[in-house]
């Protein structure tokens, strides 16, 4: 479902690969779409879709992590789809070795721009392994 991030109404959104992780995602099919983050000094996190929706949103989602240049894991066992229940909104970092992913939570109920819910998964970097594991989630109402 959805468009090609290429399509010419959304290609503007459109990142162009700028370093190695960026062109490993991209040459596995990916499209890159805003910048990436880098919460630690070898740590990027790059995002990427494989469709838009009508209003260019991301869908087939993914922010893939590396460290040192190294693929560490993904923050969402699936591809997500923006304005759907499990949708990534933000990552940061929550100490060493540790990102904090925030998730929207969706009832059938709720409308698509307030999610009732949130859900917050810690996940530790294993620097030794270069693999990301999760270690905590925490799911509450939205204010």
């Amino acid at each position: 479902m959805g468009d090609r991030p290429d399509d010419p109404r959304c290609a503007k959104l459109v990142r162009v690969p700028q370093s190695l992780t960026d062109q490993a995602v991209r040459a596995a099919g990916w499209f890159l779409f805003a910048d990436p983050d880098r919460p630690f000094s070898d740590t990027t996190i790059v995002k990427a879709d494989t469709a838009v929706d009508g209003m260019c949103r991301p869908w087939g989602y993914q922010f893939f992590v590396f460290v040192d240049g190294t693929f560490s894991g993904t923050l969402s066992p699936l591809p997500m789809n923006a304005r759907t229940d499990g949708s990534l909104v933000r990552v940061e970092a929550a100490g060493d070795d540790r990102l904090t992913a925030h998730y929207n939570r969706y009832a059938p109920t709720d409308p698509l721009c307030c999610p009732s819910r949130k859900s917050t998964v810690t996940y530790r970097l294993d620097r030794a392994a270069t693999l990301l594991v999760p270690v905590s989630v925490k799911t509450e109402g939205t204010p």
